[in-house]
């Protein structure tokens, strides 16, 4: 029965500890706010009508659907089928370096083989026969004279495949286009 006592005054003391006149003053301040007049919300503003322009775009090929060979696309750009670079094959060295990057030194001739001297960046000179690597879109030298090396380099066309381009190392500088 104490026990029960002991929390009895406990309970009261807190809900005397509760009670405050403070409480009701801001009660009736509340009251008074609410009932002053609100101010007035400005109108909302005039929106200006936009002349839309007419859309131009709807004879050419979507963006966002795959190219098919045909389908209004720039068919003297597709690529060549079955034309595409060899992954498993093993890089030559000099593939390691931008064609922009290298120049041809001169050439030679061994055992009735063309040999062609290329210059890397670094300084070094790298022997290239006939059908070797270079460049970084795999360029394969087609062809080696005196003046000049003519390397095919495969390049993602936009149609999705691989393009042949021609590019000719030549002893003053590089040339891009077709030899």
């Amino acid at each position: 029965m104490r026990r029960y006592g002991a929390v009895i005054v406990l309970l009261t003391t807190v809900l005397v500890g509760c009670d405050r006149p403070e409480l009701d003053r801001l009660g009736s301040e509340l009251d008074v706010l609410r009932d002053k007049p609100r101010g007035n919300v400005a109108p909302l503003p005039v929106v200006p009508v936009f002349d839309v322009p007419a859309y131009t775009g709807s004879g050419q090929r979507d963006p966002f659907m795959k190219y098919q060979p045909g389908d209004g696309g720039d068919d003297n750009d597709m690529a060549v089928a079955g034309l595409r670079p060899q992954p498993d094959r093993v890089k030559e060295p000099l593939e390691f370096f931008a064609l922009s990057s290298l120049r041809l030194a001169g050439s030679l001739v061994t055992r009735s083989e063309a040999v062609a001297l290329i210059m890397r960046p670094d300084g070094k000179l790298s022997r290239l026969k006939r059908g070797g690597y270079l460049g970084e879109n795999s360029g394969q030298v087609v062809a080696i004279s005196p003046r000049q090396v003519v390397i095919r380099e495969l390049v993602s066309s936009p149609s999705g495949g691989w393009k042949a381009v021609m590019t000719v190392l030549t002893l003053g500088g590089n040339e891009a286009g077709q030899p």
